[in-house]
């Protein structure tokens, strides 16, 4: 595993996030910090490994929206009044999340399975019409962010 020592800017290297729109928002900071606050003298025992797993920002962003967009999703299905269907859809998720994993074992397919679905309720009427179009539009603003990061070569 590479590491960066006493280098504050390294925390927006593009290499510490997974998913390319963070990428590309830690490209333009990292370009930004390094041009107004270079290197800080002094600095002691700064340690940051460069995983892309390393943003917890990043990795709770996309856990919340992924568990409550399946939170929704199951409610949206279910034949009981919409508040009810809340409260007996957490339950429901954590089940719905944990099946994929155990079967086909990676958050590709739960990116897969989360995508397919949002495609179907987004052909829906209700409150997960809206849920569903946001989630989309994550989807395709993180696939352009990739594009945009293939091009720039980040």
């Amino acid at each position: 595993m590479e590491i960066v020592r006493d280098d504050p800017n390294a925390r927006w290297l593009p290499s510490r996030h997974r998913f390319a729109l963070a990428k590309l928002v830690a490209r333009f900071v990292l370009s930004r910090t390094e041009r107004e606050a270079p290197r800080a003298p002094g600095i002691d025992r700064l340690l940051l490994a460069i995983d892309r797993d390393q943003s917890a920002l990043e990795t709770y962003s996309v856990c919340i929206w992924f568990c409550a967009t399946t939170i929704l999703y199951i409610a949206a299905v279910l034949p009981v009044p919409f508040r009810l269907a809340i409260f007996l859809a957490i339950p429901l998720a954590a089940l719905a999340i944990e099946i994929p994993i155990y079967l086909l074992g990676n958050s590709f397919v739960l990116m897969l399975l989360l995508f397919a679905a949002s495609l179907y309720f987004v052909t829906t009427s209700g409150p997960a019409f809206y849920i569903a179009l946001f989630s989309l539009t994550l989807f395709v603003t993180n696939w352009t962010a990739r594009l945009v990061n293939a091009i720039c070569g980040i």
